[in-house]
């Protein structure tokens, strides 16, 4: 209804999403459209040390018109540079994301819980997020510093 539909655009109506279709999303974003399929290994190594078949990005469709993509990716990194996810900023590199804090429970209580998710507009540095924290408050005070500290450490490791 359009009660549900309006409320889903703050994050609380009844409609679901998880934090890895989340981080689908913010990558087609930093992707010009192009949603990649997820993958969780980046290699696997046998017991005697021979490396095993380890398929590379593959496109998992288009999900977003060009024309629409450039404004949410100009709101993305303005949420960042001067909003509510300057804390998930890092020295050297462009981030762009989104705070959130979505109502919900923990342990049957009422609870608040800490969104971010967002991608490195770096192009040698092509990673996508999504933390989400169970009962943790607001995104940019919770979320947004573990981003950063994600970010941090993918700058640093993989030049």
């Amino acid at each position: 209804n359009e009660l549900e539909i309006a409320l889903s655009g703050i994050g609380q109506s009844k409609i679901l999403a998880t934090p890895m279709h989340m981080c689908m999303i913010a990558s087609a974003i930093a992707n010009n459209g192009v949603m990649m399929e997820p993958y969780l290994l980046k290699k696997v190594v046998s017991h005697g040390g021979t490396e095993r078949n380890i398929e590379g990005p593959r496109e998992y469709r288009k999900v977003l018109d060009s024309n629409i993509i450039k404004p949410i990716y100009d709101a993305m990194l303005g949420v960042v540079k001067n909003g509510t996810g300057k804390r998930a900023a890092v020295s050297g590199m462009k981030i762009a994301g989104k705070t959130g804090s979505a109502e919900g429970m923990v342990n049957g209580s009422e609870a608040t819980h800490a969104w971010f998710v967002g991608f490195s507009a770096n192009k040698s540095r092509p990673y996508a997020l999504c933390i989400m924290v169970e009962g943790g408050g607001g995104g940019g005070s919770v979320a947004a510093p573990l981003a950063s500290k994600i970010f941090a450490y993918l700058n640093a490791r993989y030049k």
